[in-house]
């Protein structure tokens, strides 16, 4: 990649690594070696595994990321060590890496400085803070449409917000708190020590009941948001799975009306048929009608030109000119009433040419001749076929793949709707050992005010209440302020892009929306309009400079352009990881021609 100040752009087929990078930066930087092992998944399987499944035994997998800042050089590196299982679980699922052990190695200025295991982890989130952002500044499309439909869903506001909260709340105030909960719990004990008052031992023994009481509520609601995840995990694989479904069911849907279409040709080209077969008895009805006498109608049309009494055509011309004027064009005299109405008379009788012409010609009769019996056979088989089309076309059965994928997309639904059930039940859950918990910090707060009260420690105590109302003030202010200064960066990203009569809103009742014209809905902007919003919320979460992104501009539409220059303007340096397909309007903005780099396609991985 290019040093930092400077973009990069890589081109890479499909199946070439691009997302496995990605998700391989996200779980090195996001847990530490205590953490990480289980927790590397893919976008399309889960978990993803890290070993190769061509090797059998004991492997090792290797990742080395280096980069630097203004002052130093760094290495991290992190070494999994175990085999890949190709048998099966109960399930039927591969059991793929069982991971023995991981080790992270962080090098600082070339071995100047080294980190090992979670000490590497705590040391870069402690200069770059990289576990509160992995999950934006190293993402892809398939990341974003996720974080976009949490951030549009009125279900996953508590979510959104709580995503804006940790990117609003300032990490030392934080670490203060702590600190002033660590003195408080020293002084408390402190106080239990010096207590001989049975009464207010017997409070001390209270509060730390209840106290242990509500972290066993606490700890149970940790358990519950382990499995509502679990649930919700599963929810989101079956609707990504049921969208696969109904993908395919697209493709076969195709399938079958590529033969609905052939029989709708078919029976445009009988009709075709049918009407230039009847053309035919009618432009042919001289040569095949029996009784015809040329001669009687002949003699017939010399009788009607002669005897018909019909002026000449060039009479009409004449006549026009003498209504209009209301004048004699022949002798100049002013015609009355009478007068014209003996002219209308005159123009009612007027031939046209067409028929003067008629009247003239011989009637010809060709020796052409045709067989209006066949003609009738053909045109009545046709009626026939047009009648089985269509009733073969309506009658078409769903195939046997269309069967079971109708099929598979129900059982899907079921088992979303019940995930979803014990989803609500988990919710409700929650939500009554909160309110418990509410209960316990209230009868708590109630006897730590008794136990303050002992004039030993009571200063003590009410300092450190007071800086900590002061720290929650100003925690408060702070996001506040910086949850309007996101929502106003995010409005501002989205105007640039899309243009200035988009904005973005987020909001406790109605989450994050995309608006046209001061409008916010979730339909404003179509499926482009709402990724770019994705792209710039994921920008507001991010501390992180560079942002490195897979196949940036693939599913944006037509505002690649507008997307790459927003994404070189606001940042110091952006990696692209991109198709080849993607490069047009988008790449040109961030780098030269001749800086893009193209990885050897037919190597597997990066």
């Amino acid at each position: 990649m290019h040093n930092p100040g400077k973009h990069s752009v890589f081109v890479l087929d499909g199946n070439t690594g691009k997302t496995t990078t990605i998700e391989l930066l996200r779980w090195c930087f996001l847990y530490k070696e205590s953490e990480a092992r289980g927790k590397f998944r893919h976008m399309w399987n889960d978990p993803a595994h890290v070993l190769d499944h061509d090797i059998e035994g004991s492997q090792e997998c290797s990742i080395s990321i280096d980069f630097k800042d203004q002052k130093h050089t760094y290495r991290f590196t992190r070494k999994t060590v175990g085999e890949y299982d190709n048998n099966t679980d109960e399930e039927g699922q591969i059991i793929g890496d069982k991971i023995s052990n991981i080790e992270d190695i962080l090098e600082i200025d070339r071995g100047g400085e080294i980190r090992k295991g979670d000490q590497a982890n705590i040391y870069l989130n402690s200069k770059f803070r990289f576990n509160e952002c992995a999950e934006y500044f190293c993402f892809d499309g398939e990341k974003a449409k996720n974080v976009l439909i949490l951030a549009s869903d009125r279900k996953n506001l508590d979510f959104v917000e709580k995503m804006i909260n940790t990117r609003a709340t300032h990490p030392i105030l934080n670490k203060y708190v702590k600190t002033l909960d660590r003195l408080q719990q020293k002084v408390y004990d402190k106080a239990r020590s010096k207590v001989t008052d049975q009464g207010k031992s017997r409070k001390l023994n209270d509060l730390n009941r209840l106290n242990t009481e509500k972290d066993n509520f606490i700890e149970k609601n940790q358990d519950l948001d382990f499995e509502y995840k679990t649930f919700d995990k599963r929810v989101t694989d079956d609707e990504n799975e049921r969208d696969d479904i109904l993908s395919q069911l697209l493709d076969v849907a195709t399938d079958n009306q590529k033969k609905r279409d052939e029989y709708a040709r078919q029976f445009q080209q009988d009709i075709q048929e049918i009407l230039e077969s009847r053309n035919a008895l009618y432009n042919q009805s001289l040569n095949w009608i029996s009784h015809i006498d040329k001669d009687y109608i002949n003699a017939l049309k010399y009788y009607i030109r002669e005897s018909g009494k019909l002026p000449d055509p060039y009479y009409d011309d004449l006549i026009q000119e003498c209504l209009t004027l209301n004048k004699c064009k022949i002798c100049g005299r002013d015609l009355d009433e009478n007068s014209i109405k003996w002219i209308r008379k005159i123009e009612k009788l007027t031939a046209s040419h067409e028929v003067q012409t008629f009247l003239l010609r011989e009637l010809f009769v060709d020796d052409i001749v045709i067989n209006p019996l066949e003609i009738n056979d053909d045109i009545n088989q046709k009626i026939e076929d047009i009648d089985f089309i269509k009733k073969a076309s309506d009658s078409m059965e769903l195939s046997d793949l269309e069967k079971k994928l109708r099929n598979q997309e129900k059982d899907l639904n079921y088992r979303i709707k019940q995930n979803e059930s014990k989803l609500s039940a988990i919710e409700e859950k929650i939500k009554s050992n909160s309110e418990k918990i509410k209960q316990l910090e209230q009868k708590i707060s109630e006897i730590v005010e008794q136990i303050e009260q002992m004039d030993d420690y009571r200063l003590i105590i009410e300092s450190i209440k007071n800086t900590k109302q002061t720290i929650e003030k100003t925690q408060d202010y702070l996001k506040e302020k910086t949850t309007k200064i996101i929502s106003d960066v995010l409005s501002e990203s989205v105007s640039s892009i899309l243009g200035p009569s988009f904005s973005a809103q987020f909001s406790k009742e109605r989450g994050l929306l995309l608006g046209e014209n001061g409008r916010y809905s979730p339909e404003i902007g179509g499926m482009s309009g709402r990724l770019i919003l994705s792209y710039t919320f994921a920008e507001t979460m991010t501390f992180i400079d560079p942002i490195i992104i897979d196949t940036p501009s693939g599913n944006v539409g037509t505002h690649r352009e507008a997307l790459a220059k927003h994404l070189a303007a606001n940042h110091g340096q952006v990696i692209c990881l991109c198709l080849p397909t993607e490069l047009d309007k988008f790449a040109p903005f961030l780098v030269n021609e001749s800086e893009i780099i193209t990885i050897n396609n037919k190597t597997r991985g990066v």
